[in-house]
């Protein structure tokens, strides 16, 4: 297990909310999700909130809801759950204030009934929350390491979410994933990783379907919208 992993399972059997930064594609959320999936509250939902194409009224409504509209709000879906507060950097400070000052604030409830809190932000940015531990996630190209792990984890996931065979990588196919610099980051590696699997049809994926998918100049990928669905980011 990399170094970055121990990290995640060591918080994950906290209700601390998490504060996840790094690069924009570093794979924040990948690794909030599987801080999520190691901790009690597993069995519970993941709920995701795009901060940025927040504005202020709308971020409240989005957690605490809307009596108006007769709409419940993310902080009582997600009872027992995760809140990952994407890019919460965007948000106006106070309104985090606000939100950890209200009684029975998730940041401080240590019950099942209450959220747990995270967040990804960008290195230099001042955002935080209160009582926050932070885990800063580095570019990929800084843990090699952990690229193998990923590529079998977005393959078992495309599989799943695709329903067709999941293909092996071989040795050989991890070792020329690991040999690229991947600028774009696990974004960029989940892209990969995904036509990949689809390329595969249930086949082995060795070195040479690697490098004829990152050296193709003709090279589109499969018009799947799998890396840019709605609610998934890196």
């Amino acid at each position: 297990m990399t170094r970055l992993l121990l990290l995640v399972r060591d918080l994950a059997g906290s209700d601390d909310p998490v504060v996840l930064s790094g690069e924009p594609g570093s794979g924040r959320e990948t690794c909030a999700r599987a801080l999520h999936a190691w901790s009690p509250r597993s069995q519970r939902g993941f709920w995701v909130l795009n901060c940025a194409r927040l504005s202020p009224d709308s971020f409240r409504e989005s957690l605490v809801g809307s009596s108006r509209h007769g709409a419940e709000g993310l902080l009582a879906k997600a009872a027992g759950g995760a809140l990952f507060l994407r890019d919460f950097h965007a948000v106006d400070p106070s309104l985090l204030q606000e939100l950890c000052a209200a009684p029975g604030h998730p940041a401080k409830v240590k019950s099942p009934a209450g959220v747990r809190l995270l967040g990804s932000t960008e290195p230099g940015l001042e955002a935080s929350l209160p009582g926050a531990r932070t885990l800063i996630v580095p570019p990929l190209s800084e843990r090699p390491r952990d690229i193998p792990l990923l590529a079998l984890h977005f393959l078992d996931e495309c599989a799943w979410r695709l329903r067709i065979p999941l293909p092996e990588l071989t040795p050989q196919g991890a070792a020329a994933l690991v040999a690229q610099g991947w600028p774009g980051n696990a974004r960029q590696l989940r892209e990969a990783v995904e036509s990949l699997c689809v390329l595969a049809a249930g086949r082995p994926i060795d070195a040479r379907d690697v490098e004829r998918l990152l050296t193709a100049e003709d090279a589109e990928p499969p018009p799947l919208g799998l890396a840019g669905s709605p609610g998934r980011q890196i």
